[in-house]
């Protein structure tokens, strides 16, 4: 079989991604988000090209990322769907320097190799639960170390949620109709709270 780790494997960044897509707080610091990510056990890395073979090029810890050069960083990521390789992506630029979001995209083209039964829209079918709710939880120890490192607003997982622009109600509560996880800072001091799916497809 293919292998989805492989990373000079162009097939294995193809298509969309499988995302959590942070929205970083006013002002907060986010070589020290990508940081976090990077520091979680289960991603390994860093290098800053996806194109060239990791022996051709220096390995980064994730202590040495720092932007703008680690606005792109990618390796691997042991997730409950099986290993595969990843990204993170830091997109706009806040106040002091800061990111307006933090991406962490997993291929599809490398998660088709691992769940074979994925459908697409990956959204518009229930049975891609099976394997969509182990990676939103395991997404969520994700976000819960960057929000223990640095103050996010809101986040979410999904296919390609990035492009999307989540409102939370008044209370700061997600919407009582979602299709996405979604997570929102903890008020019990630094760390995620996570809202799953209230449907896991989307009714035509």
């Amino acid at each position: 079989m293919p292998d989805p780790t492989a990373f000079t494997d162009r097939a294995n960044w193809a298509g969309s991604c499988y995302e959590l897509a942070v929205r970083l707080a006013p002002g907060a610091d986010a070589a020290a988000a990508v940081r976090a990510v990077w520091a979680h056990p289960d991603l390994t890395g860093c290098y800053l090209d996806n194109v060239a073979a990791p022996g051709d090029q220096r390995r980064l810890a994730p202590a040495d990322l720092h932007l703008p050069g680690a606005a792109h960083v990618f390796g691997w990521a042991g997730t409950p769907a099986g290993r595969m390789v990843c990204a993170t992506h830091v997109v706009g630029g806040g106040h002091r320097g800061a990111a307006d979001r933090v991406d962490v995209c997993l291929p599809v083209g490398a998660l088709e190799r691992l769940v074979p039964s994925l459908r697409h829209p990956i959204d518009g079918y229930g049975q891609n639960r099976s394997w969509r709710e182990p990676v939103d939880v395991w997404l969520a120890t994700v976000a819960d170390a960057l929000a223990r490192a640095v103050p996010f607003t809101v986040a979410c997982t999904g296919e390609d949620v990035s492009a999307a622009d989540l409102v939370l109600d008044a209370d700061g509560t997600p919407p009582a109709d979602r299709g996405v996880s979604v997570l929102v800072p903890s008020r019990r001091g630094r760390g995620a709270v996570r809202f799953p799916p209230t449907r896991w497809f989307t009714p035509w």
